[in-house]
């Protein structure tokens, strides 16, 4: 706690004027260098003993869990019979910025009915030349594209099954590839497909791109959509947002590259160097995706909390403050186990990318862009994306139709992380309602006020940080004050019990509420999450 502490007055400071901040500065980073003893010292002391009771499994060196281990006072979600498996090759010419792949994926049908379609998402065709819709805004143009435009794709060459080829069809601005079965698989029947493809990755600044620097690659890979009621979900890569919404597989994913490129992915890693090639093999178990980041020029440092949890930083800029990146990544994830539930592998990697945000979230590695690894902002950064770990990958949701469910807990829990305090917590949370009321008033779209709002229908990243962050962070607190630390510690813990690997929704999380709270909470939901006036401050 020493460290966020810290933080949170450095915080104060950098927003003071005058000359003096230069030299408060660098008496903080002496402090925060000073403090990085405490900070062992607080990781250090005894977890909860539901977490010491945890036995993890080994599987590919990772350690997965299933949810029944993490509690005994909810009931599971009934046991899936398997995950699906990625078994990928990608061979990689980082100067051409190519990438040439052969996916097989093992598919279980878990949707309780025959299939005559398979559907998955291919991401990067979104940043095609000739797709209808762009994941950003026009705004941000200039930013996404420094260097002038650089269109991306990814063309699907062949599709398998038993070698035979398959007919399929990409839709949606070549986003949805849709895969006719030859006969229907029937439910839990299992078989294993072949795509290959070749894709070039365009020189931008987003979830997928490069630079004179690195090459990175998120929201990648082909992966098989989550299949709902009304059948596959197909929603539109938005311009805010996480497009991601998949269910919890196991990867294996070889990737060759030249051999003087550091390879940085999701999960363990091991690596073959074969004459003037080397061959990075990355195996993770229990994930939501995979993605990855190359450069000639990474740099890396590792830390390792008291819990053996392996923290490992690639970087290639000069001037990053490493030891102070790692720390508050360690404290942060220590912070999220006491308050949500077990961190459930043994890796997190930070890659440093260019990006036309601060930071992006993926399963295992967080990417971070350049300026903002070098920013003093960099350590609220890494606490909200280090939260994301458990409000993206390890419970899933769709974030196209229901953002607020990973944004509204993430931010909170930030707040709480600086303001332990629960005095200093309202005040600072007063301060934000008050600054965000004066904002919201302001909003010309009266739906976009509303948080069930889904992101594609959003015009910009104010209104959905607006509504998706801030209003629903306030509704989180609102939920706070009504459960009380006790029980909404309660709360945390079986939303994480109940949803761990699976997917949860707003349906899920309100029962959840109700059941902890012993009483119906339609009306506080309803007025938060449907009605565009903006609720009184929590009391």
């Amino acid at each position: 706690m020493f460290l966020r502490l810290y933080i949170k007055k450095f915080l104060k400071i950098f927003f003071v004027k005058g000359s003096a901040i230069f030299m408060r500065l660098k008496i903080f980073r002496l402090l925060l260098i000073l403090l990085l003893a405490g900070l062992f010292i607080a990781c250090a002391k005894k977890p909860p003993e539901k977490i010491e009771q945890i036995e993890y499994p080994a599987e590919n060196g990772d350690r997965p869990h299933t949810p029944e281990n993490i509690t005994e006072e909810f009931e599971p979600q009934p046991e899936i019979p398997q995950y699906n498996e990625y078994n990928v090759s990608l061979d990689i010419d980082p100067e051409a910025r190519t990438v040439k792949g052969i996916e097989r994926i093992r598919f279980t049908n878990r949707t309780g009915e025959a299939l005559e379609q398979i559907v998955c998402r291919v991401f990067l065709n979104a940043f095609s030349e000739e797709a209808e819709y762009r994941p950003y805004f026009a705004s941000f143009e200039t930013s996404i594209f420094p260097h002038g435009r650089d269109y991306g794709y990814m063309n699907i060459l062949h599709v398998s099954l038993d070698n035979e080829e398959l007919f399929y069809s990409l839709t949606d601005s070549g986003t949805v590839l849709t895969i006719e079965l030859v006969e229907p698989l029937a439910a839990e029947e299992t078989i294993q497909l072949r795509i290959q493809f070749v894709a070039y990755v365009p020189r931008i600044r987003h979830r997928t791109g490069s630079n004179g620097q690195a090459m990175w690659c998120g929201a990648f890979l082909p992966l098989i959509s989550v299949y709902g009621k009304n059948g596959w979900h197909t929603e539109p890569y938005g311009p805010v947002g996480n497009p991601v919404f998949t269910d919890t597989a196991h990867y294996t994913v070889n990737i060759t590259t030249p051999e003087n490129y550091t390879v940085t992915g999701t999960g363990k890693k091991n690596e073959t160097v074969l004459e003037e090639h080397k061959v990075s093999t990355f195996t993770a178990a229990h994930t939501r995706d995979f993605a990855f980041a190359l450069s000639p020029s990474y740099k890396n440092e590792i830390l390792i909390t008291p819990s053996g949890i392996e923290i490992s930083l690639f970087y290639y800029s000069d001037g990053v403050n490493t030891e102070d990146v790692l720390a508050v990544t360690a404290e942060s994830l220590y912070f999220f186990q006491e308050m949500v539930g077990i961190y459930p592998y043994s890796q997190l990697c930070i890659a440093e990318t260019g990006l036309y945000i601060p930071g992006m979230e993926f399963s295992k590695i967080i990417f971070i862009d350049s300026d903002m690894l070098g920013s003093p902002l960099i350590y609220m950064r890494m606490v909200q994306e280090v939260g994301r770990q458990w409000f993206f990958n390890v419970i899933g949701n769709n974030a196209a139709l229901e953002p607020w469910l990973a944004e509204g807990l993430t931010l909170f829990l930030q707040d709480m992380f600086f303001y332990p305090d629960r005095s200093e917590l309202r005040g600072k949370l007063q301060t934000d309602y008050s600054n965000f009321a004066a904002r919201y008033k302001d909003m010309r779209n009266v739906e976009n006020k509303k948080i069930s709002r889904p992101q594609a229908e959003y015009e910009n990243w104010n209104e959905y940080y607006l509504v998706q962050q801030q209003k629903s962070k306030l509704m989180i607190y609102g939920l706070f004050i009504m459960m009380g630390d006790e029980m909404f510690a309660q709360f945390l813990n079986g939303y994480y019990h109940h949803f761990a690997f699976g997917n949860a929704s707003s349906e899920g999380f309100i029962s959840l509420a109700e059941s902890i709270i012993g009483s119906s909470l339609n009306s506080f939901f309803n007025l938060w999450l449907n009605n565009a006036t903006l609720p009184d401050f929590p009391e």
